[in-house]
C-alpha cells in the first residue's frame, strides 16, 4: 500500500501546484491532507469541469492533477477528447477502478465502466496503467506521466481498491451544514407526505436510507448515475402530469449536473417536488466538502420554481412539505441536515435485482389511477393538506408521557418552528400565541407532531387560534388529548 502521506509528497516533488476532482473513498487519504493545504484542492462539480479546471491550471503554467472514480469516466470523455487531445493539454489524472478487476465484487452500477475502463482509454488514445503496490509502483507512474507530458499528452494512473492508505480525520466540533438535523431522521419524516407519490432517490445513502424506512413499488432507488435524479423525475413529471413526482436529491448529486434545474424551471411541471437533503458534505465518500450554493432561495427562483421552502427541524419540514403539496409546482424544499447517526441497515438490491426494482416502479406507476386528484400535484390528506400515516412504516405508538413531559414537547415544537422561520425565541407556557403570530397553519403543524407520534386525531376545530390564549393552553390540550387516547 502506497500511505496518503507518500501519494502527497510525491504531487509536491512533481511540482503539482493545483490538484481538483470529485471524490471517491478510496482516495480519502490525499484528499483529507490535501484539504489541510488551503487553495491546493478544488472540489469540482463534476469530473468534465475538474479536467477542464487542471487543463486551465496547465494553459497558465501551473502543474496539475485530477482525482476521480471511474464511475464519472462518462463525465470525462467530450473534455478529454475535444479539449484535451484538440489542444494539446498535458494532464495526470488518478482514477480509481471501481467495477475491476471482479465486477460482482462491487456494486451493479459499476459492473460495465469497471472492465470497459482500459479498453476505453487505449480506444481514446491515452496512456494509462494500473497503480502497482509500493512507492516502486507509484514511482513508475509517474515516470511514464512524465514521458507523456514531454510529448503533450495526458496520461491515467488507475488506482485499484485499497492501492493508497487513509488517514484519521479529527472529528469537527461544528455542525458543517450549520444547524440541520440527522438526515436519516429526515427523511424519516418525509415518509408521510411521500404517499401517493411516484419518488425518485438519489444515489448513495440516500437510497439505502429511504428503503431501510420505507421501502415501496412507487419508489425508484436510483443507484450510480449521480446528479440525474432530478432529471429522471423531470421526464417522469412531464410524462405523467396525473401524479406527484417526488425526487428526493444530494447537494453533491444536485451540484454535479445543476443545469437541470433550469430545465425544470423552464418545463414548470406542477406537479414536480423537488428536495434536496444538504449537509454541504460527499457523506458517502469520507464527508469532502460540496462545492454547493450558498443561497438556495436565489437559486432556486433564479432557476424557476414557483417555491423555495427552506427548513432544519421536523416541525419545519412538516411545514415546508405542507406548503410544497397543496401549492402547483415545481417546488423546491431544501433541508439542512447532519449525517445520519445510524447507517442504513438494508440495501434496495438486498431484496430485489436492479432490473426488478425498474420493473415494479413503472407496474407501480401503470398501474395508478389516473385523475385522482382535482389538480397535478395535489396530495390525497385527511385535513387541511395533513400526511397520512404509511402504509408499512408507521412506527410503534410511544407508551403515554406524562403531562409535564407532553407540555415540554409542545414548547420545544414550537420553538423549533418559530426557529425555521428565523424568529428563534425560547417558548414559555405565559407565551401568548396571537404574540407569537401562530396562527392555523402554524397549529397545524404542531398538532400533525402529536397525532402522528401518539396516534391520536384532532378534528379541523382544533385549529382555531382563538381556543387558546398561550402556549400553556395549547400543552394542556395536546396533553389531555394524548392522555385519554383510544
Amino acid at each position: 500500500m502506497i500511505s496518503a502521506e507518500r501519494f502527497c509528497a510525491e504531487l509536491d516533488a512533481r511540482g503539482v501546484g493545483l490538484v481538483t476532482g470529485v471524490p471517491c473513498g478510496w482516495l480519502q487519504g490525499p484528499l483529507a491532507l490535501l484539504a489541510r493545504q488551503p487553495g491546493r484542492y478544488v472540489p469540482a462539480a463534476n469530473e468534465g469541469a475538474a479536467l477542464a479546471i487542471a487543463a486551465g491550471a496547465e494553459l497558465a503554467g501551473q502543474r496539475s492533477a485530477v482525482l476521480i472514480q471511474n464511475s464519472g469516466f462518462g463525465n470525462l470523455i467530450n473534455p478529454l477528447t475535444s479539449l484535451i487531445d484538440t489542444f494539446a493539454v498535458p494532464v495526470i489524472i488518478f482514477m480509481t477502478l471501481r467495477g475491476w478487476p471482479r465486477p460482482e465484487d462491487d456494486e451493479p452500477q459499476h459492473s460495465l465502466t469497471g472492465p470497459a475502463t482500459e479498453p476505453l482509454l487505449s480506444q481514446l488514445g491515452v496512456g494509462h496503467q494500473v497503480l502497482a503496490s509500493g512507492d516502486d509502483g507509484l514511482a513508475q507512474a509517474w515516470e511514464a506521466a512524465d514521458r507523456a507530458r514531454a510529448g503533450r499528452r495526458p496520461y491515467a494512473v488507475l488506482v485499484p481498491r485499497g492501492r493508497i492508505g487513509r488517514v484519521e480525520e479529527p472529528q469537527p466540533d461544528d455542525d458543517p451544514s450549520g444547524g440541520g438535523y440527522d438526515r436519516g431522521q429526515a427523511i424519516e419524516d418525509l415518509v408521510p407526505w411521500l404517499r401517493g407519490s411516484a419518488v425518485f432517490a438519489t444515489t448513495g445513502r440516500t437510497s439505502r436510507e429511504l428503503f431501510t424506512r420505507a421501502d415501496s413499488p412507487a419508489h425508484f432507488y436510483m443507484l450510480g448515475s449521480m446528479g440525474h435524479a432530478l432529471a429522471l423525475g423531470l421526464g417522469a413529471a412531464i410524462s405523467r402530469p396525473d401524479r406527484r413526482i417526488v425526487v428526493l436529491d444530494g447537494d453533491g448529486a444536485l451540484v454535479m449536473h445543476l443545469g437541470t434545474a433550469l430545465t425544470v424551471g423552464a418545463q414548470a411541471p406542477a406537479n414536480l417536488i423537488h428536495i434536496v437533503l444538504d449537509n454541504q458534505t460527499y457523506d458517502s465518500t469520507g464527508g469532502q466538502p460540496v462545492p454547493g450554493p450558498a443561497d438556495w432561495r436565489s437559486l432556486g427562483h433564479a432557476a424557476g420554481y414557483r417555491g423555495v421552502h427552506l427548513a432544519s427541524s421536523p416541525a419545519g419540514t412538516a411545514r415546508a412539505m405542507a406548503t410544497a403539496t397543496d401549492e402547483p409546482g415545481p417546488r423546491l424544499v431544501v433541508l439542512r441536515v447532519t449525517g445520519s447517526g445510524r447507517r442504513p441497515t438494508r440495501h434496495p438490491l438486498a431484496a430485489h435485482g436492479a432490473g426488478d426494482l425498474a420493473a415494479r416502479f413503472h407496474t407501480a406507476l401503470e398501474g395508478a389511477a389516473a385523475g385522482s386528484r382535482t389538480r397535478p400535484g395535489e396530495p390525497e390528506v385527511s385535513m387541511v393538506s395533513r400526511p397520512l400515516p404509511h402504509d408499512h412504516t408507521t412506527p410503534a405508538t410511544p407508551a403515554t408521557p406524562d403531562p409535564d413531559t407532553l407540555r415540554r414537547e409542545v414548547l420545544k415544537t414550537v420553538a423549533e418552528l418559530l426557529a425555521d422561520e428565523g424568529r428563534p425565541v425560547e417558548v414559555h407556557d405565559d407565551d401568548v400565541l396571537a404574540d407569537l403570530a401562530l396562527d392555523s397553519i402554524a397549529l397545524m403543524f404542531v398538532l400533525t407532531h402529536f397525532e402522528r407520534r401518539y396516534d391520536v386525531a384532532f378534528d379541523n376545530d382544533t385549529l382555531r387560534p382563538d381556543r387558546y390564549v398561550t402556549v400553556g393552553d395549547l400543552a394542556a390540550f395536546v396533553a389531555e388529548q394524548v392522555s385519554t387516547r383510544g
